[in-house]
């Protein structure tokens, strides 16, 4: 496999206090998936326009995320029936700092993502008072009518196009897992970019289209329920989990998939 370390050092730095210009929490995003044998060849073409961002020294960040639903799976239930005007609410780790951040992302009926977060203490902070103020001010739940449904464990590398002002994350090696199960999948990269515009015709996107990589839409937490919950109403998702059948280039994870087909 590819050191990406090494490779991410060719790349000029951007550090968090000049990230301002790309915070982006009100964006476009558009989500491609790949082969992790296909990455190195992103990263070379990336070269020159784009900056990694760089924290204490590493350019590869640790991260997990426990999201929350009804006991019913109403917010996942939304998403597969393409309901737009729709919510996420989740606990997102930096593992690198330890910093812990409530989220609300909020879909709009215009396709663009809203993202609202605040700090807390940990996992266990959700019952908080500070926190319950937040979700119930942010979305349409309470914390009292959601409760956690899954973990989303990962490692990030972060681009930054200034000019475009454009932020692109790449994420690999992705274990979902919740009190029952643990399920990863080492060969996944999903790169999300996130612009202001909705537009693949110049940046990342053009870069991607040029490796014959194409728009392929994922949710990370729709992603991890069709995996651990394969019960669940997915009929939307097969084609998705057909295409990561197909870039299995192993076949190990064929009868994990034969469940959702």
């Amino acid at each position: 496999m590819i050191d990406f370390h090494n490779k991410l050092l060719q790349f000029s730095p951007i550090f968090l206090e000049d990230m301002g210009s790309v915070k982006l929490m009100n964006r476009t995003d558009t989500k491609y998936l790949l082969h992790i044998d296909q990455l190195g060849e992103v990263l070379d073409a990336a070269l020159g326009e784009h900056l990694v961002l760089e924290i204490n020294g590493k350019r590869i960040m640790g991260y997990e995320s426990l999201y929350f639903d009804t006991p019913d799976h109403r917010m996942y239930i939304l998403h597969h029936n393409k309901k737009l005007n729709r919510y996420k609410v989740r606990i997102r780790q930096y593992l690198d700092s330890k910093d812990f951040f409530l989220e609300v992302k909020f879909k709009n009926n215009k396709g663009r993502t809203s993202k609202k977060r605040i700090t807390i203490s940990g996992n266990d902070a959700i019952s908080e008072s500070a926190s319950v103020k937040f979700i119930e001010k942010r979305s349409p739940f309470s914390p009292s009518q959601i409760e956690p449904k899954l973990n989303t464990k990962f490692e990030r590398i972060t681009l930054v196009n200034p000019e475009k002002k454009e932020r692109i994350t790449i994420d690999m090696n992705l274990t979902f897992h919740n009190s029952k199960e643990s399920i990863k999948i080492p060969y996944l990269v999903i790169v999300e970019v996130k612009r202001e515009i909705n537009s693949d015709s110049d940046g990342f996107g053009q870069l991607l289209r040029e490796q014959r990589i194409f728009k392929k839409r994922i949710s990370k937490y729709c992603l991890g329920t069709n995996l651990l919950y394969p019960e669940k109403k997915h009929n939307r998702f097969k084609p998705k989990i057909l295409y990561l059948k197909k870039l299995d280039k192993s076949k190990h994870y064929d009868q994990l998939y034969s469940k959702l087909i």
